[in-house]
C-alpha cells in the first residue's frame, strides 16, 4: 500500500521540485504515526478489556478509539502542509483527495483480498 500512496503524492506534486523517494520519505513518516496510533489504541483497549465489559474504563477505550481515530484522520492534513510547505487551502485541498484515494484504493485491495481469500479456500 506504501507504494502507492507515494505514487499518489507524486501526482499531485510538482516533478521538477519532489522526486519520488521524498514522498516514500513522507509515507513512511505518515504510515509510521499511523502504526504508533494504531499501537497505542490497542494497549490501551487490551488493558481497559481486562477488567471486564461493564466497566466505566471501557468507556475511555472506546473516547480513547474514537479521538485516536479522528487523530489519524487529522493528521495527514498538517504533516502534508508542513512537508510540502503549500498555502493551508491547497494543501488541505490535496490532502482530502489523497485521503478519499487512498481509501478507496484501500477498500480496493482488502475488496480484492478478501475474494482471493474465498476462491482459494478449500
Amino acid at each position: 500500500i506504501m507504494p502507492f500512496f507515494a505514487f499518489f503524492l507524486w501526482l499531485f506534486h510538482n516533478k521538477k521540485k519532489w522526486y519520488y523517494f521524498d514522498h516514500g520519505i513522507f509515507t513512511l513518516h505518515y504510515f509510521s504515526f499511523l502504526l504508533l496510533i494504531f499501537l497505542v489504541m490497542f494497549i490501551i483497549d487490551k488493558l481497559f478489556g481486562l477488567f471486564g465489559e461493564n466497566n466505566p474504563l471501557s468507556y475511555i477505550s472506546g473516547i480513547t478509539t474514537f479521538v485516536g481515530t479522528l487523530w489519524m484522520c487529522y493528521y495527514f492534513y498538517p504533516a502534508h502542509h508542513r512537508f510540502y510547505g503549500e498555502s493551508r487551502i491547497v494543501s488541505f485541498i490535496k490532502s482530502v483527495c489523497l485521503f478519499i484515494i487512498n481509501s478507496i484504493f484501500i477498500l480496493f485491495l482488502l475488496t480484492f483480498y478478501v475474494l482471493y481469500t474465498f476462491i482459494n479456500l478449500h
